[in-house]
């Protein structure tokens, strides 16, 4: 088929859209090839950018026309192997009239568009650009070329749709537009045949116009048929049913020895349309191929739009149905219609011509086409158009136009004179369609391509494209400041090849996951830098799959992480070193605060027995000296354990019931003296719906009462110091309760607040030498809180006094009529006793009268049971079983408990928290303190169940 000057033009259009980069690379092939034709270096660089280049490509002698290279997209596209190629000529594959370019006497530079014959017979229709150039010692055309098959045949469609609409109201011969619509399918499609076939008045068959075959041919194949044959092929099921026979098969189908002539020929694949006219089926179209890949759906729906304009030419044929008939025709055509007359003035429109610009048949009626003028356009373009049509030539082109909402669109149009028998023009048709969509696409696309090659040249990282088999097909120029190498050096190389030997199994195995998975896969390792040192990368695989399935392209975004890796491997060794000498500190507290805290309760007790002894006044003075320095040291000794434990991550928050006002009111009772004796008002307020019995710590909530009631008498000379306690939300069986400390105090300056609650922190130097003090209270307090689920906050004003508040959750309990006198409820924890007397005594309350004593009692249970279980519990540790030694340390704290050995309990607690943590460091120092202590407790026991046995007799 010629190709026109409009189809060069928009051939060409097409040509620097499409292959772009093609240009480059071709253009660097024939710069590489000029430079110096015969170096070894230069046949390397042009067969590389050869191999590497984006667009199809194919090399052969310009005399012999024999295929002497050729590209894999060449190949992929053709669908031939290169050796199957290279036993080829050009002129096998080339079936366009533009063979005539390769001619040896041509220009040295050709352009324009293909039609390549492929190896599944179909045909390829692409863009090209060629050049002579030397290739291996001899004379050859190297040419690019750029699929755009689908483009121009979907062009070529609707061209030759528009070609036919012009024909009919050309009012051409019917046979004229029929062998103009088999034309154009063999042309447009490359079928190797189609006719069509008109049933005669008589019942026949008659073939009334045909392409890529004679009559006779058609007659051998026995198509004339009438109702008396035996012969019952494709066209007859069509005529008599009026129902397209899509895709028939002649291999298969048991129609006719007609099916068997025809696969003979090579034509087993046919789809046969029906023709029709006044709504009876006339006549069939008929195509048939050698191949069925000729027939996909799209091309079938063309198909039928042909056979819908034959069916209309028919009926142009029929004169007294003329004129209804070419209305129809043109009210149905895909195209937007306008007649005019000759001044201009529009007669008609079709439908398509108001879906295109939004004015209906009345608005458009009477008008001019000048009501779609978009003022785009020099008005020199209108006169050469109105010159061409007012001397009776038709005019194509394109123009920007406006419709009536005042939206651009961009049409194409051919207008035609219509010219009567006089030769003088009476009116004109012109036919248009938007191709605003194809514009915006191409112009997308070209954009698209200028943005991207932007973005790759530009960017910091590394980006490489390698074929299926990891060698190197693209590198952006990142290469040279990421690897040391010129992007060049890379090409066709292997890109994992550089990769560390450690790393280079996780990094195949990413590849194989980024392959089966079609996912983007991430994977750090060392990459091998052009000075022989290796650096980190961090690299994104992204593979990119054909239409089967089949990976043939992966894509490597790469960053060198180096600095990063370092800064890691910093930090993580940094923070090895910190913990491990936090963790040093916390076992020395921890160790150290124990250690001190044995001697320190056996001085406590000692001096306190000498108190109740027979001393004078400068004794007892002394005495009481020691005695509240030693308390102040244990107290400085269990804010240092505390603090410590709470460090390790070793504090843990108990869920046992426990009376709320007892335990608040406990608490006020052992402060009322101390506030006594700085002649302070120590006062309680609370709340008349505080449930009394709930489940939580009471010990924790003991210790941060004391702290902030502690702190207030501390810091308040004059006035008073007020606890209130009110519950303030009640959620999922949980009861929100609040404490606030109110005391008229010094007060804390504005400057100051921020220091509250961090570590070993008074507001200023003189509070801790006035007051004393660690400066963990707060800390510890704000951690317990928070610890059992709750908040603290506070609120002072300098010189009136300070406000500190908690709010804490606690369990409700279901029933608060029964407690267990063996549970953890309601003791009092004392580190100064070895046994805490109220546990007994409370549980002495329960002594029925001539009952035996079930202190003495229990004081039995506890001496046996506690010598298995130390029994046991020294095996576990020597054999480091850390389960049973959780088990065991949990009961002994337990059974502790219930008879009052508390700072006993608190030992055990430590084993639990130390098997618990994973840590068995200190198991066996605390072993050997449990020993110290349990003796003591023993002895106390025993001197209290004599006692009892005593008063009983």
């Amino acid at each position: 088929m010629m190709i026109t000057d409009k189809t060069l033009y928009f051939g060409l259009m097409m040509l620097v859209i499409g292959i772009g980069l093609g240009i480059g690379c071709y253009y660097a092939i024939c710069q590489a090839r000029s430079q110096d034709g015969a170096s070894a270096a230069s046949e390397a660089t042009f067969e590389a950018l050869f191999r590497l280049c984006p667009e199809a490509c194919v090399i052969f002698n310009v005399n012999t026309y024999t295929i002497r290279a050729s590209n894999g997209l060449a190949e992929q596209w053709l669908g031939y192997r290169e050796e199957e190629l290279q036993r080829m000529k050009w002129d096998a594959l080339d079936i366009s009239e533009r063979c005539a370019f390769f001619l040896p006497s041509n220009s040295d530079e050709q352009r324009g568009e293909l039609r390549l014959r492929k190896k599944d017979q179909t045909v390829l229709i692409a863009e090209f650009i060629a050049k002579k150039k030397q290739f291996r010692e001899e004379a050859c055309w190297v040419v690019f070329f750029h699929d755009v098959t689908e483009a121009k045949r979907t062009e070529e469609a609707q061209a030759v749709l528009r070609d036919i609409d012009r024909r009919v109201l050309e009012e051409e011969s019917i046979d004229q537009v029929l062998t103009a619509i088999c034309e154009h399918i063999t042309a447009v499609y490359d079928f190797p045949v189609a006719w069509i076939s008109i049933r005669n008045v008589d019942g026949t068959l008659s073939v009334r116009a045909h392409a890529g075959v004679n009559v006779q041919l058609l007659e051998e194949v026995r198509l004339c048929w009438d109702e008396d044959t035996e012969c019952a092929g494709p066209t007859v099921a069509v005529l008599r049913n009026g129902i397209a026979l899509r895709v028939h098969d002649a291999g298969v189908a048991d129609y006719c020895t007609n099916c068997e002539r025809m696969l003979g020929l090579g034509f087993r694949y046919s789809v046969t349309l029906p023709l029709t006219a006044g709504g009876e089926t006339i006549g069939a179209l008929n195509i048939c191929a050698k191949n069925q890949g000729h027939f996909n759906g799209e091309i079938i729906r063309e198909l039928e739009q042909f056979a819908q304009r034959a069916s209309l030419s028919l009926t142009a044929s029929f004169r007294q149905w003329q004129s209804k008939w070419q209305a129809a025709a043109l009210s149905a055509a895909a195209n937007a219609i306008v007649i005019t007359d000759r001044q201009g003035v529009i007669e008609w429109i079709n439908p398509a011509f108001t879906a295109l610009t939004g004015y209906t048949e009345m608005e458009a009626i009477g008008g001019t086409p000048r009501v779609l003028k978009s003022g785009r356009h020099e008005q020199a373009m209108y006169q050469q158009l109105w010159q061409t049509i007012s001397a009776g030539h038709v005019w194509r082109g394109e123009l920007i136009n406006r419709r009536k909402d005042g939206s651009y669109y961009v049409e194409e149009m051919t207008i035609t004179p219509v010219i009567d028998d006089q030769g003088a023009i009476i009116r004109y048709i012109a036919v248009k369609s938007d191709i605003t969509e194809r514009r915006q696409t191409e112009k997308a696309l070209h954009d698209s391509e200028e943005r991207l090659r932007r973005i790759t040249d530009n960017a910091s990282d590394l980006i490489v494209q390698t074929d299926g088999e990891m060698n190197v097909r693209y590198v952006n120029p990142a290469a040279r400041n990421v690897l040391g190498l010129e992007p060049d050096d890379l090409k066709d190389q292997d890109f994992l090849a550089r990769i560390h030997p450690q790393d280079a199994p996780a990094v195949t195995e990413c590849v194989r996951m980024a392959k089966q998975s079609m996912s983007r896969q991430q994977c750090e390792f060392r990459y091998r830098h052009a000075d022989g040192t290796y650096f980190w990368l961090e690299i994104n695989i992204t593979f990119l799959f054909d239409q089967q399935g089949q990976a043939v392209d992966a894509i490597f975004l790469a960053r060198d992480v180096s600095l990063r890796k370092q800064a890691e491997n910093e930090l993580y060794a940094a923070k090895q070193m910190a913990e491990a000498a936090n963790q040093v500190k916390n076992e020395f507290l921890a160790n150290m605060s124990h250690e001190i805290r044995t001697p320190m309760n056996a001085i406590l007790g000692m001096t306190e027995l000498l108190l109740e002894g027979t001393l004078d006044k400068e004794q007892r003075e002394m005495a009481k000296t020691v005695y509240r320095a030693g308390e102040n040291l244990m107290n400085l000794v269990n804010d240092i354990l505390d603090f410590s434990k709470l460090e390790a991550g070793q504090l843990q928050i108990d869920h046992t019931p426990f009376s709320l006002t007892e335990t608040i009111q406990e608490v006020k009772d052992s402060l009322s003296a101390q506030a006594t004796r700085k002649g302070l008002q120590m006062e309680l307020a609370l709340a008349t719906h505080l449930p009394k019995r709930v489940i939580g710590d009471p010990w924790r909530i003991r210790q941060i009462l004391l702290n902030l009631l502690g702190n207030a008498l501390k810091f308040t000379a004059v006035g008073s110091v007020r606890l209130l306690v009110e519950p303030i939300a009640e959620v999922d069986g949980k009861m929100e309760v609040r404490f606030q400390v109110e005391d008229t105090g010094i007060g804390i300056a504005q400057k100051d607040q921020e220091k509250l609650f961090q570590p070993f922190t008074q507001v200023d130097g003189s509070t801790t030498r006035r007051f004393g003090g660690t400066g963990l209270g707060l800390v510890f307090a704000k951690r317990l809180v928070e610890s059992m689920g709750g908040k603290i906050g506070f609120s002072s004003t300098e010189g009136e006094g300070t406000i500190f508040w908690f709010i804490v959750p606690f369990d409700l309990m279901h029933n608060t009529t029964t407690t267990d006198p063996f549970s953890l409820s309601d003791y009092s924890k004392t580190i100064s006793g070895t046994i805490d007397r109220r546990v007994l005594d409370e549980l002495s309350e329960l002594q029925l009268d001539g009952q035996p004593d079930v202190i003495i009692q229990l004081i039995q249970l506890f001496s046996l049971d506690m010598k298995e279980r130390m029994a046991a519990l020294a095996e576990a540790v020597s054999r480091k079983d850390l389960p049973l030694i959780i088990s065991q340390a949990h009961a002994m704290k337990a059974e502790c408990l219930n008879i009052g050995a508390v700072a006993l309990s608190e030992i055990y607690r430590e084993i639990e928290i130390e098997a618990k943590n994973q840590r068995g460091g200190n198991l066996e120092s605390w072993l050997a303190q449990s020993n110290i202590e349990y003796r003591q407790v023993m002895v106390e026991l025993e001197q209290i169940s004599l006692s009892r046995k005593q008063r009983g007799e």
